[in-house]
């Protein structure tokens, strides 16, 4: 071999190597693009059985970006109990709303090829990579919601110190004199998060959809009808018959473990009713929230006839 040959195949050589990291690297790219692609395409899409989808699906990695004060505590207490025996994972990202490590788990999860559900309170990731992932959620009405996490935060033995620093800065106070009493110093901070749970359907952080209403429904709605398999806290029972039946594999067994603890939340707060005055303004508030909280119950109702 000449000495000029032997140059050209170390040129030739350096270069493949080149292309191929350029190759290896574009490939790498347009795979997480597509998983972190916010348009859905018609191969993402979740089609519920109500529409010619199956009732039961084996994701590898089932997402839960569980809803504050909606049933999540005593869901998670459940699949946790649940996870040795059904061989999943369950991975619980912090801190909260943290989009970059809500990503990693799930594609940690992908890339190990490892049975996972990944749980915490985040918006929707908008990961989509076919049947590989699912979404699931549990909604509360509105109203409800609201008030039990107005007394939560102020008076849940749970939260200790937390709670008694929160009632010096936003009113030892019941919901009705905090929204209504005259000459209130906490008048401005009294109302729960409006919508709150419509942002949980709507979109990653930073979507521009947390903040126009008009988007935050159309997109939550969407969202909710294309990707999730959605339950109802006060229909807790029908909810979790719903998710075994849609997530054999992760959840075998949770209707039956239920009944043990049927009687009770393991994450409620007694607190007084609030007026009609207060539920009607609480009503009008969150009227995005009752637009997908509608949804979610029609979407339940489907799934029960259908598949129960």
């Amino acid at each position: 071999m000449t000495l000029f040959k032997a140059i050209s195949l170390k040129i030739d050589s350096y270069y493949i190597r080149i292309g191929a990291a350029l190759v290896a690297a574009f490939l790498v790219g347009l795979w997480s693009c597509r998983l972190g692609s916010v348009q859905a395409n018609d191969l993402l899409v979740f089609r519920h059985p109500a529409r010619g989808g199956t009732c039961g699906r084996e994701p590898l990695v089932l997402v839960y970006n569980r809803i504050p004060k909606a049933g999540s505590t005593t869901f998670m207490a459940l699949a946790k109990d649940l996870a040795d025996t059904n061989g999943f994972r369950m991975v619980t990202p912090e801190p909260y709303y943290d989009h970059s490590k809500i990503r990693r788990a799930i594609f940690d999860a992908i890339v190990s090829d490892t049975k996972t559900l990944v749980v915490n309170h985040f918006y929707f990731p908008e990961i989509l990579y076919g049947d590989q992932i699912a979404y699931m959620n549990i909604m509360r009405d509105p109203v409800n919601r609201s008030v039990s996490d107005f007394y939560y935060l102020r008076y849940s033995s749970r939260r200790g110190n937390h709670a008694v620093k929160y009632r010096e800065t936003h009113g030892d106070l019941s919901l009705d004199e905090c929204l209504f009493k005259k000459n209130n110093e906490f008048a401005g901070i009294c109302e729960p998060d409006v919508n709150l749970q419509s942002n949980f359907f709507c979109g990653r952080e930073g979507h521009p959809c947390h903040d126009q209403p008009s988007m935050l429904e159309s997109f939550g709605l969407r969202n909710m009808r294309d990707h999730f398999s959605v339950g109802v806290e006060e229909r807790y029972k029908e909810t979790l018959e719903m998710l075994e039946k849609a997530f054999p594999s992760f959840f075998k067994g949770l209707s039956a473990m239920y009944s043990d603890i049927e009687n009770g939340s393991l994450n409620s707060n007694s607190h007084p009713e609030p007026s009609s005055r207060a539920q009607k303004h609480l009503t009008r508030l969150n009227k995005v929230d009752y637009s997908l909280y509608q949804q979610a119950n029609r979407l339940l109702d489907e799934y029960i006839r259908t598949c129960l």
